[in-house]
């Protein structure tokens, strides 16, 4: 068993700048962050766009920045939160200019783009490759704190609870071995669950872990049905599909159909430049009208120069899959995917969920922010935000907990694989873009039916793991989504289209 001040589960944006806020804060307590697998893969990794602040009070305010949030979460978000977010963002940003993060900049002056859903331009970024940069440097300031430790290949097995219910700790599952710590502050910065989905934007190691974890621990959630599906995900024959940034379409890329309409005008003013909801939901009607399993993203009238300058990341990738392709005469092919939970573990306005001892941060909370849908560039925000306000309200005067816990039980699932593939593929189907009452009954026989199959087992098994936690996820999305009565962002249940009043 081993005791840590403050332990952190998970090595994004989110944890690792909590970790930098805590260590600031707390320079002789012990930080241990623990990551799943290796620290550049997380969704803050791969994230291209940047992230939204309005640092220009001329051209921009946070009255606007406040308005263009409340309307992409229809009616769902937390108007306090909203505020909060938006009015500590500049403060946000300097913090991690003073970490070593590099904003571009023109003549000293930060380049803010604008994508989906957003009224001015506002989004800082780093060429097209924002997410790796901002943790790069993040990983750096955190291997120079002393108090700081790193530890990479964890898989968190079980939350550990006291006879109050108060977290009080965590078992990993390291290797074969299981590992005990004790703690009176654990902090879950997990990430999301969009590898639940066959096609998704997101690495394998996004499979809901922070959010298993608090639903067995008895935490309480919010909005688990509004998961977003990116609009523009690049697919790819081998490996995983690649996420195309809208900051494409913010520089001017154009959606097209088969027939090369610019289609998106039918289904909104501000076209290719909608809210990422209206967009996945037109393009898969223009798909389903369609033989084709995707529609185009047309670069061909941009300035070809400037392109290759903003964007290297993603143009590079489209030519290894494609490489005589011509930005300037062919189209790019583009599909929906899933992409991130807009709802989460329940948390008050400092990170606290009901759990005592329990924190939450970055997508695997759910603060209020986003409601329905969120809009872009706002999670790596989140994240910051929110990792400095839990880091400014943990108590560590409390004693930790040593006392014994029971071991957790392990399930074992006769072809874990091969359950998982079969699990993304229902999901996909059942609980994507689209949904009905029907589907979703099936999902959750279907996922009940995976879950009977669990055997116990004294062996650690990473797979097992894994799976166990995907299960208890994708239950409590079909659940939340049959407990809904209206359609709402990301959510759309074809049985309340029909009749408003169901």
């Amino acid at each position: 068993m081993l005791e840590r001040d403050i332990i952190v589960v998970g090595a994004g944006v989110a944890g690792l700048s909590f970790a930098l806020y805590a260590a600031k804060r707390f320079p002789n307590r012990s930080i241990c962050v623990l990551s799943k697998g290796e620290f550049f893969d997380s969704n803050s990794y791969y994230a291209q766009g940047g992230i939204a602040a309005v640092m220009d009070q001329h051209s921009d305010s946070f009255k606007a920045h406040i308005k263009d949030t409340l309307v992409a979460g229809d009616g769902l978000s937390d108007p306090e939160i909203v505020k909060l977010v938006v009015e500590e963002a500049p403060l946000r940003m300097q913090d991690l200019m003073d970490w070593g993060v590099n904003f571009d900049r023109t003549s000293d002056i930060l380049e803010l783009a604008r994508e989906g859903g957003h009224s001015a331009k506002r989004v800082l970024h780093i060429r097209d490759h924002s997410g790796r940069s901002i943790v790069e440097a993040l990983l750096a300031a955190c291997v120079s704190k002393d108090n700081i430790q790193l530890h990479k290949n964890q898989v968190v097995q079980s939350l550990s609870l006291d006879s109050k219910g108060a977290c009080i700790g965590l078992t990993v599952a390291s290797g074969e071995e299981a590992i005990e710590y004790r703690s009176s502050n654990t902090v879950l910065a997990t990430g999301g669950a969009a590898y639940l989905y066959r096609k998704t934007s997101n690495p394998e190691a996004a499979t809901g872990d922070g959010l298993a974890l608090a639903i067995q621990a008895g935490a309480k959630m919010r909005d688990l049905a509004f998961v977003q599906f990116h609009p523009t995900v690049f697919p790819r024959k081998g490996g995983r599909d690649f996420l195309i940034s809208e900051a494409l379409r913010g520089f001017g890329a154009i959606l097209r159909n088969k027939e090369g309409e610019d289609f998106m005008y039918k289904y909104h003013p501000l076209g290719s430049l909608a809210t990422r909801d209206v967009v996945s939901r037109a393009i898969y009607q223009e798909i389903a009208q369609d033989s084709r399993d995707h529609v185009s993203l047309d670069l061909r009238h941009l300035d070809q120069r400037k392109l290759r300058a903003k964007f290297p990341t993603i143009l590079n990738i489209i030519l290894e899959e494609f490489p005589h392709i011509d930005f300037k005469k062919d189209l790019i092919p583009v599909t929906p995917a899933a992409h991130y939970f807009c709802g989460g573990i329940a948390t008050d306005a400092w990170g606290k969920t009901s759990v005592p001892g329990l924190w939450a941060i970055g997508e695997v909370a759910g603060t209020g922010l986003h409601g329905a849908n969120r809009l872009a560039s706002n999670s790596l925000l989140e994240a910051l935000v929110f990792a400095k306000r839990a880091a400014s309200k943990l108590n560590l005067s409390l004693a930790s907990t040593v006392q014994q816990s029971s071991a957790p039980e392990q399930f074992h699932y006769p072809d874990a694989s091969k359950t998982i593939e079969k699990l993304r593929h229902l999901m996909f189907e059942k609980v994507g873009i689209y949904r009905s009452k029907e589907g979703l009954r099936q999902a959750f026989e279907a996922i009940n039916t995976f879950i009977s199959e669990a055997q116990i087992s004294p062996e650690i098994q990473t797979q097992d793991i894994i799976l166990h936690n995907m299960l208890s996820v994708a239950k409590a999305v079909v659940e939340d989504s049959l407990a809904q009565k209206e359609n709402k962002g990301a959510f759309f249940l074809s049985d309340l289209a029909e009749n408003p009043h169901c």
